[in-house]
C-alpha cells in the first residue's frame, strides 16, 4: 500500500468539511506574505511550518509571536528549513483551558481500526497507555458496518470526561470517525484538541491525516492535495519512509539502502529513514534526496549523523558527489556528514575516485574508503 500524508492545513480542510471546528488560519509562502498573514490574524499568533515530519515544536518550527519583531524572527528561522513547495500556516493563539487527544488508526496486530481518546494532549499517548495511566480509553471499531454514537460517548466517559465538554469530545470523535470512513484513511488524529477557556467547546489544534493513495480514484476531493506534494514525492517518484532514528541515510537503490540500514541496526545504530528513487536517478533527483535527508536532520533535535553511500557502475560518479555537496552547502547541516562511495566502469568517466574524495573533503564531508569502517563510525557517533 502506498500512503499519502497530508499537511496540517490540508487535514484541517477535510476536518472542516465534516464539521470539526478548526482555528481560522491563513497559509503563505514568502516572507512578506507570511508577515501580512500574521498582521491580518492579529497578535498573539502562531506561525507553523507545514512540513511532513514530527517534532516541529522541538525543532523550532512552531513559533508563538506577540509582535512584529517576533514574527520577523520566527519567519527568518522557519523559512530556510522549508522545501520548495512547503508553506507556513498562521493561526490565532487559542486561549485553551486544557488539551485532549482524539485519534483513529489501524491496529497492526488485529488489523482493525481503533479509537483512542485521552484527557492529555501534546504527549505520547502510547506511553500513557503502556504505563496504565488513567485518562485514556480505547475502543475497537468494526471492520464492516458502522459503530454507534453512544459508543463514542461511553469511550469519552471512560477517558475521564464529564459535564458540558463530554458531548463535545464524543461528537468530535464521531466526526473524526466520519472523516476516517469518508476518505478511506489509515490514520486520522487531533493532537492537541484544544478545550476552550470556558470549558464548553473544542478546536482542532493540529491535524494528522494519512490516506491510502490507491483509493484516490474514488476520492476526487483528495486530488487537489496530491497535486501539492513536493517534487520529492511526485516528480521524482521517491519512496521515503521515516524510521524514527538518528542516522540520516542517503543512498541509491532499494537493495543497497536496505543492506546499509540493516547493517547499521545490527551494529546498534538507529536509521532515521529509508528512501529510494524509482523514476530516474538524475543529479537533480539525488540532490532532492540529499536535501530532504539533511533538512529533516536539521529539524530533528535528536539527529546525530548523516551517512551518504553509493555503489555506482553506470550512474555518473560526478552526479552523486555534486548532489551531496550542493545539498550540504545549501542546508549547512549541524551534524557530521560521512560518505563512502564505490564506483567502477562507466561511473568513472566523468570523475575519478580521487577527484570525488577531494571534492567531498574540500566541502566538509568526512570520507571513508571502506564501507565497513564508515558504518562503524556512523554507529559510534549515533550512540555518542
Amino acid at each position: 500500500m502506498n500512503i499519502l500524508r497530508l499537511y496540517e492545513y490540508e487535514g484541517k480542510a477535510l476536518f472542516e468539511k465534516i464539521g470539526i471546528a478548526i482555528p481560522q488560519g491563513l497559509t503563505a509562502k514568502t516572507s512578506g506574505d507570511i508577515l501580512a498573514a500574521v498582521e491580518k490574524t492579529g497578535y498573539p499568533a502562531v506561525v507553523k511550518a507545514q512540513v511532513l515530519r514530527g517534532g516541529r515544536g522541538k525543532a523550532g518550527l512552531i513559533k508563538l509571536v506577540d509582535d512584529t519583531q517576533e514574527a520577523q524572527a520566527a519567519i527568518a528561522h522557519i523559512l530556510p528549513q522549508l522545501a520548495e513547495n512547503e508553506v507556513v500556516l498562521v493561526e490565532p493563539k487559542i486561549d485553551a483551558s486544557a488539551e485532549a487527544y482524539v485519534g483513529i488508526t489501524i491496529d497492526d496486530i488485529k488489523g482493525l481500526p481503533v479509537l483512542v481518546i485521552s484527557r492529555f494532549g501534546g504527549v505520547d499517548v502510547e506511553e500513557i497507555s503502556a504505563e496504565g495511566k488513567s485518562g485514556l480509553a480505547k475502543m475497537n471499531l468494526p471492520a464492516s458496518g458502522k459503530a454507534e454514537k453512544y459508543q463514542f460517548v461511553q469511550t469519552a466517559k471512560d477517558a475521564g470526561f464529564s459535564g458540558p465538554i463530554l458531548p463535545k469530545i464524543a461528537e468530535t470523535a464521531w466526526q473524526l470517525y466520519e472523516t476516517f470512513l469518508c476518505y478511506e484513511a489509515e490514520t486520522v488524529e487531533i493532537n492537541p484538541l484544544f478545550i476552550t477557556a470556558d470549558g464548553k467547546d473544542v478546536l482542532a489544534g493540529d491535524a494528522k491525516v494519512i490516506v491510502d493513495d490507491y483509493a484516490f480514484f474514488r476520492q476526487p476531493a483528495l486530488e487537489e492535495f496530491r497535486a501539492t506534494r513536493d517534487s520529492l514525492e511526485n516528480d521524482v517518484k521517491m519512496i521515503y519512509t521515516e524510521l524514527g532514528g538518528n542516522v540520516g541515510v542517503i543512498s541509491l537503490g532499494a537493495s543497497m539502502t536496505m543492506m546499509v540500514i540493516d547493517t547499521i541496526k545490527k551494529r546498534g545504530g538507529s536509521p532515521a529513514n529509508f528512501a529510494d528513487i524509482v523514476s530516474g536517478a538524475s543529479k537533480e533527483n539525488l540532490k532532492d534526496l540529499s536535501l530532504r535527508v539533511m533538512r529533516n536532520s536539521l529539524a530533528d533535535p535528536d539527529s546525530k549523523v548523516i551517512f551518504a553511500t553509493f555503489t555506482l557502475v553506470a550512474h555518473p560518479l560526478r552526479n552523486a558527489v555534486e548532489a551531496v555537496v550542493e545539498a550540504y552547502n545549501e542546508v549547512k547541516p549541524k551534524v557530521p556528514v560521512i560518505a563512502s562511495i564505490r564506483a567502477a566502469n562507466a561511473a568513472l568517466i566523468s570523475m575519478s575516485m580521487q577527484e570525488a574524495v577531494d571534492t567531498l573533503k574540500k566541502n566538509g564531508v568526512i570520507w571513508y574508503d571502506h564501507l565497513d569502517e564508515a558504518i562503524e563510525q556512523v554507529v559510534k557517533i549515533s550512540k555518542g
